[in-house]
């Protein structure tokens, strides 16, 4: 079953640009990045060459590699030891325009990472980069590529998306929502888009979680999904972590995200989001919990893009402005999944939900350089209480 990205127009956007540049597209676990890339590949070029670094295809690729660059004292240095590597790894590989390399699960090499510089500049096939755990945020070794990629950043699906997936009729009706009179019976279509809205709120926009519940028609199939999806993510994860400690901590940490949005609705008591969850985390360890593995801990769930941080304006004041003052999870579904399990009233699911739908809405335009303000979406508080009827007011 084939989804519906927005994303894809971007992608052809890249590819038009004279700047031929490498595509770097990020994302987390299980958002689609593998199927997108590859489908826009098969369909924009006529060549594909398609490397999982993580997989047999990488290790075979990184035994040409090497092969290829080797050297050999006292013989001559190879003209051209990358051009080589690909030749080695698929015989049939032409240097040309109609041609795109794909190397996935990039994190795995800081090796390979590092030569995007020279992909973009030494040849003329595309190069198209993916990986859902950057493991170059946390490491040194993996360096800069400065104007040599493009970044683009993945989500799971939007309302828009889920909606033109589960009801291509209602989706072309919402289109033109705006244009309708008032006779046209706009109640009616705002019932029906509500009724949708109530459905991705549960199910959230993980792919194969919209693919089961569209095949099946079973909320409870695809929390099955949804569920599984996190334990894969919690599983894989482990092997970024040193010890046990940071491997507990990690699970413990997404529970309390939700019980501090229920406890607090306009900010945080402490100066960060990090103090504020620390003290529950810290709670069901009997051992202290060192800054350096709690900062890892919170540092890797950012940037594997489970969850965002939202900022604080105080008094409506530019001046007042703080970072990291709330957190909310990157898809509504993990969101409604995790509330539920703290034993959350329907009010208060839906309350926060609301809020998180446009946080992550807000959080999508900072993609978009002449959209940005702050460096991150921020509610604002005034005499003491948030703004807007759902005690938080968005800047």
């Amino acid at each position: 079953m084939y989804l519906k990205r927005t994303i894809y127009d971007r992608l052809l956007e890249w590819k038009k640009d004279t700047s031929r540049s490498t595509l770097e597209l990020n994302g987390a676990r299980q958002v689609g990045k593998t199927y997108l890339i590859n489908k826009f590949a098969d369909e924009n070029f006529e060549h594909k060459i398609y490397i999982n670094l993580f997989e047999l295809s990488g290790k075979q690729f990184m035994e040409c590699y090497r092969k290829a660059t080797e050297l050999i004292p006292g013989n001559d240095r190879p003209e051209n030891p990358l051009h080589d590597a690909f030749r080695l790894y698929d015989k049939t590989f032409k240097d040309e325009e109609n041609t795109v390399i794909i190397i996935d699960e990039i994190q795995e090499s800081a090796e390979i990472y590092n030569r995007i510089s020279e992909f973009t500049r030494q040849f003329k096939a595309y190069f198209m980069i993916t990986g859902s755990y950057l493991g170059r945020v946390l490491e040194p070794e993996f360096k800069s590529a400065g104007g040599d990629i493009t970044r683009l950043q993945i989500y799971t699906l939007s309302f828009k998306e889920f909606l033109e997936a589960l009801d291509e009729e209602l989706y072309k009706k919402y289109l033109d929502l705006p244009l309708l009179s008032a006779d046209e019976n706009r109640a009616g279509l705002y019932e029906q888009l509500k009724e949708v809205y109530g459905l991705y709120c549960q199910i959230g926009g993980y792919p194969k979680v919209v693919e089961t519940y569209l095949k099946k028609k079973d909320m409870l199939a695809a929390q099955e999904e949804l569920a599984r999806i996190i334990r894969i993510f919690s599983e894989e994860s482990t092997r970024y972590f040193r010890n046990i400690t940071d491997v507990s901590i990690f699970r413990d940490i997404l529970p309390a995200i939700c019980r501090t949005l229920l406890r607090e609705k306009k900010g945080l008591e402490k100066e960060s989001i990090r103090e504020e969850l620390q003290e529950p985390v810290t709670e069901l360890h009997s051992s202290n919990i060192s800054k350096e593995t709690w900062n890892r801990a919170l540092n890797w769930l950012y940037h594997s893009g489970m969850i965002g941080y939202c900022g604080i304006m105080e008094e409506m004041d530019d001046l007042g402005f703080k970072q990291g003052r709330r957190c909310f999870f990157m898809d509504l579904g993990i969101t409604s999944y995790y509330l539920k399990r703290a034993g959350a009233t329907e009010t208060a699911i839906a309350d926060i939900l609301k809020e998180n739908y446009e946080y992550i809405n807000l959080m999508k335009r900072q993609d978009f350089q002449e959209e940005e303000i702050f460096e991150t979406p921020l509610f604002a508080i005034y005499r003491g209480e948030a703004m807007g009827d759902n005690q938080v007011g968005w800047v």
